[in-house]
């Protein structure tokens, strides 16, 4: 990725979205509660949430965040 694309709109949503996702495995790895600000937690549940719905899977995520239905383990909507 070109850094012109890194500093677009999307090129950002996606950074933020990875080092959220990718942070909290290392909490996780180690142990420790995750510290994500609130401002990159929204951008990266926006991103999971647009992604599901594009997969076909958005029913599924809502009823999984309501405690309606549980995900399979192995579930996600990164493809």
């Amino acid at each position: 990725m070109s850094s012109a694309n890194a500093a677009s709109p999307r090129g950002r949503l996606t950074r933020t979205f990875e080092l959220v996702v990718h942070g909290i495995d290392i909490a996780s790895t180690l142990g420790a509660e995750p510290l994500v600000p609130e401002a990159a937690l929204r951008e990266a549940l926006a991103i999971a949430a647009g992604l599901a719905m594009q997969s076909g899977k958005g029913s599924s995520v809502l009823a999984g965040l309501t405690g309606r239905g549980g995900l399979a383990e192995d579930f996600t909507v990164l493809g």
